[in-house]
Parts: structure tokens; sequence; C-alpha cells
């Protein structure tokens, strides 16, 4: 999708991928990074979910908002476990 400057899945899913015990993830968190519309998020989650058959929850963020170092919801996915669909640029790390 245009606009997009990172994709990461997070949560449970991450955890487990990332070799963590626990029970079987009941839902994928999505980190979108980038300057789209919500709506435009929220449609290409529903598809993802229609095709895997499991919830699929995005969190929309911009690029601005992932470099903030205070920001409660940014230090608490890079503190756990991370997967990067598509990894952002180098100088936004």
């Amino acid at each position: 999708m245009p606009g997009v400057d990172g994709v990461a899945i997070f949560g449970s899913w991450a955890s487990r991928y990332r070799g963590e015990s626990g029970p079987l993830p009941s839902d994928i968190d999505v980190l979108v990074i980038g300057n789209l519309s919500r709506s435009e998020v929220y449609e290409a989650a529903e598809r993802v979910e229609a095709r895997l058959g499991i919830p699929v929850n995005p969190i929309l963020m911009a690029f601005e908002r992932w470099n903030e170092a205070a920001d409660p919801l940014v230090e608490q996915i890079r503190a756990s476990p991370v997967v990067w669909v598509k990894d952002l640029p180098e100088e936004a790390e």
C-alpha cells in the first residue's frame, strides 16, 4: 500500500513466533507505520482476517510518533517481540 513506512506484528503472535511459550494466539496485532487513511488500514486488516480466519487488530501510527521515545505504546512494542513484515527505512529505527 502506498504511504506505508513499516509493518510489524507484535503481541502474542510475535511472541510465539519468536519462541516464547504460551497459549495459541487468539488474534494478530499489527502495527502499520505511515501516512494512510484509517479506513484503508482497516479494510486491509479485514481482508487478511477473512483469509487467515483469525482476528487482525491494526494500529495505525504516524512515522513521527514511532520515533518519539516517550510514547508508552511505542515503548511497549519496542520492548516486546516484534516480527517486521515490512522493515522501516534505516533512518527511522
